[in-house]
């Protein structure tokens, strides 16, 4: 499942990249590395934080987050508490599974984009 993950992830990116070209787009390294398939990772490192986004985009002064998930992917209990401190911290976050899903969010948050100012 983490590959098609990845792959939704570069999608998007490529995507943010061309339709916010005034924008920063960030990936948010925060998986530990595994020694091996069924071990535990091991968060040792100081800022990791169990639940945060994969990705970021600041546009205008303005931060929002994208919680890639594979087709049918869910969001843990760590995820959804994550974003629930976003949110009460006024930060946007959408959890999405493919370009259509930022696109919507975009709008609905009134990021202006290269298709919204062609449309």
């Amino acid at each position: 499942m983490r590959k098609v993950e990845e792959g939704v992830q570069r999608a998007i990116v490529t995507y943010l990249g061309w339709v916010v070209p005034h924008g920063l787009v960030f990936a948010i390294p925060n998986a530990a590395v595994r020694a091996h398939r069924y071990a535990r990772a091991g968060n040792a490192v100081p800022g990791l934080y169990k639940g945060f986004p994969d990705l970021g985009l600041i546009v205008d002064r303005v931060t929002y987050f994208f919680e890639c998930k594979a087709p049918g992917g869910r969001t843990s209990s760590e995820q959804i508490s994550c974003h629930i401190k976003l949110a009460a911290c006024g930060v946007r976050c959408a959890v999405v599974e493919d370009v259509e899903q930022v696109r919507l969010a975009l709008a609905a948050w009134g990021v202006k984009t290269r298709e919204a100012r062609a449309a």
